[in-house]
């Protein structure tokens, strides 16, 4: 049992805000090395420099040992809320950077990372953490059977290595996944009872052993090797020193507190060691730190006080949500798994899944339908097959597999403008077979329309065309016989079809509220399109940011690579030059007579006249060879001189 203690509540949130403020101070302040550390000689400052760094190395420690300790104390943490959690935090965290930051669109793969932290390898200390609560009835079994056991863990698994200089477990300086596992299971299985009986004794002694090592270091690199290239030794997060002093400090913060709402504690650490760790962030911070009047080292402290308050109100917040409340009940029914009840409790799982299936399964029919009608929509934009990457050829690039592989983000945002057709004519109509058949009827007229101008004029459909609608008796006759009989037939189709289902499987209508949301929503992100391209509108960068690339001088492959529902809305208001300040008429006005008098005072003193001077304009635009043309016959050369030049000069001109 945590022990309970009065005013514990006050002592944990200083406890938890002193771990998270010495790891992100760890991460913002020491990222670009200190000029004291970059020096040659050995001097006081720089003693007292390499003790400070030694120390704020054991923020992440910290923070993985009351990790794994709050965890093992609690019942209702588990991998899903840490996951989620994950997810949620470096979302939310990238967006701000992002936004703030002004040059490069974000990688898209920052947003995967969070979703397969493992697989991906993007966030090693909290993948750790994911093996530790993994694997923590396993340890605390082996653990329980004698104290000794935890000692002979803590000398093979950190006294060793540091003892004989080797990374043996790949530690890589305290950021590995193995890494946060051996700290989170040394903090998830501390025996405070049985080890820490003379806690004091234990924290003045491993304090004094890491500033004697911090401070000797550089001496002895000095003497040894005649610099200090290993003045440093100790001083990263698996070295034995920093994580002595981390477990003899985690003892005393443990006797002292009583750890209630163990979530809140776990949720702001994790929050911190994701700032702390992802390279990503770190460098996107001090890219905005470095442009700042404020100088850089103060940017970096103030961030360090500051981003431990940000992150505990964003998880207040996230704990009101029902998406962590989700994945609490989540954890509670898998902490009651075990090997003798694994199969049944996979068997309910499996028929809990198959009712969630069946309760949304007309929001998974749109979903999926969406999502098909969004693939095919870049596959209608190839070009014999292929994605064309120029305005005379194709490359290599499989149509079909293009898009999944290389811009699955913009088939998923094209699958989310469909869902908005959808959602606006439930709105409208109140019967959801009208409006999804309806919908789907005006997709696959989209999708043979925009298959019909690329075929004919190598482009996708323009803004500019939509007023041509007017005059569907012409669009009528260009449109091939069959295709008219195909969508006259599918019109046909969509009315029975809708009227049957309608009768056959009842859905109920919607209240009026959600009506008129439903109607608002897509008008809205629609006419959002119409500043897409506008500088400073927050939604430019949002949409260059997922991968939205205009290419206005190429409009077949920026369809290939957008697909042509989102370039089509690029199209709609497309700012070709930015409006100058202070531009009036007035203006204008008063530069044609500054220039108007300027000009006056330099033709009255012109010995010539424009007509006796000759102009030539030369527009290489306009200049092409009419016998490259396919199926020309040609009486005589048209440009002998240009053909004499370029046979005189073929390394220069072809």
């Amino acid at each position: 049992m945590i022990k309970k203690d009065v005013g514990s509540k006050l002592k944990a949130g200083i406890f938890t805000y002193g771990i998270m403020f010495l790891t992100l101070f760890n991460a913002l302040y020491w990222q670009h090395e200190p000029q004291i550390l970059q020096q040659d000689v050995i001097s006081f400052k720089y003693l007292l420099a390499n003790i400070l760094h030694g120390f704020s190395v054991t923020g992440p420690v910290l923070a993985l040992l009351l990790i794994g300790y709050l965890i093992a104390h609690s019942k209702t943490i588990g991998p899903a809320q840490i996951w989620g959690w994950l997810f949620v935090g470096s979302w939310i965290s990238l967006f701000v950077l992002y936004f703030l930051q002004a040059t490069d669109p974000v990688w898209v793969g920052y947003f995967y990372n969070a979703i397969f932290p493992i697989l991906r390898n993007a966030y090693p200390l909290i993948s750790g953490i994911l093996l530790g609560t993994l694997t923590l009835r396993w340890t605390k079994k082996i653990f329980a059977a004698t104290p000794y056991t935890y000692v002979a863990f803590f000398v093979g698994m950190i006294v060793f290595p540091t003892v004989f200089a080797q990374d043996i477990f790949s530690y890589n300086g305290g950021s590995s996944i193995i890494y946060a596992w051996v700290i989170f299971t040394l903090g998830a299985d501390l025996p405070v009872s049985k080890l820490w009986t003379k806690t004091w004794g234990y924290l003045f002694g491993s304090t004094a052993l890491l500033i004697l090592f911090l401070g000797v270091m550089p001496l002895i690199s000095e003497g040894s090797h005649g610099d200090l290239s290993t003045s440093a030794r100790f001083t990263n997060s698996a070295s034995l020193f920093p994580v002595l002093f981390s477990l003899c400090l985690m003892s005393f913060i443990v006797k002292m507190t009583a750890w209630k709402k163990q979530y809140t504690y776990i949720f702001n650490l994790i929050g911190a060691l994701l700032l702390a760790t992802n390279g990503a962030l770190i460098e996107l911070t001090n890219e905005l730190n470095t442009k700042a009047t404020l100088g850089l080292r103060y940017l970096q402290l103030l961030e360090a006080v500051l981003l431990p308050l940000a992150i505990a109100l964003v998880v207040w917040l996230y704990r009101k949500t029902r998406w962590s409340k989700t994945l609490a009940n989540c954890d509670i029914r898998s902490s009651a798994w075990t090997l003798d009840n694994l199969d049944q409790n996979i068997k309910a799982s499996g028929f809990e899944l198959k009712m969630k299936i069946v309760q949304h399964k007309y929001q998974l029919l749109v979903a999926g339908t969406m999502l098909v009608w969004a693939y095919l929509s870049f596959v209608v934009t190839n070009v014999n097959g292929h994605v064309a990457d120029s305005m005379t050829g194709d490359i290599a690039f499989n149509a079909w597999t293009f898009s999944i592989l290389q811009r699955p983000q913009m088939i998923v945002f094209t699958a989310l403008l469909f869902i908005c057709l959808h959602l606006f004519l439930r709105g409208l109509t109140n019967n959801f077979w009208l409006s999804f058949l309806s919908s789907n009827y005006l997709i696959i007229i989209w999708l043979i329309a925009t298959r019909l101008k690329i075929d004919s004029r190598r482009e996708p459909i323009l803004p500019a065309e939509a007023g041509m609608v007017r005059a569907y008796g012409d669009l009528l006759h260009m449109v091939p016989t069959g295709y008219l009989w195909l969508g006259g037939s599918l019109l046909l189709c969509l009315i029975l079809g809708s009227i049957w289902l309608t009768k056959k499987q009842k859905i109920s209508k919607l209240p009026l509220k959600r009506r008129v949301k439903w109607i608002l929503i897509p008008l809205i992100v629609i006419f959002s399109s119409c500043y897409w391209n506008h500088e400073g509108f927050i939604l430019k960068k949002a949409m260059r940011n997922i991968g939205n690339d205009p290419l206005f001088h190429h409009q077949l492959y920026a369809a290939q690579l957008n697909g042509p529902t989102i370039q089509f809305l690029n199209n709609i208001d497309i700012v070709v030059m930015e409006r100058p300040k202070d531009y009036s008429k007035a203006k204008i006005q008063e530069i044609v007579a500054k220039y108007s008098a300027k000009a006056k005072d330099i033709n009255a003193k012109r010995t010539s006249t424009l007509s006796e001077q000759t102009v030539i304009f030369n527009l290489s635009e306009s200049f092409s060879d009419p016998s490259h043309v396919a199926g020309t016959k040609l009486k005589n050369d048209p440009i002998p001189n240009v053909h004499q030049l370029m046979s005189q000069n073929v390394d220069n001109m072809k």
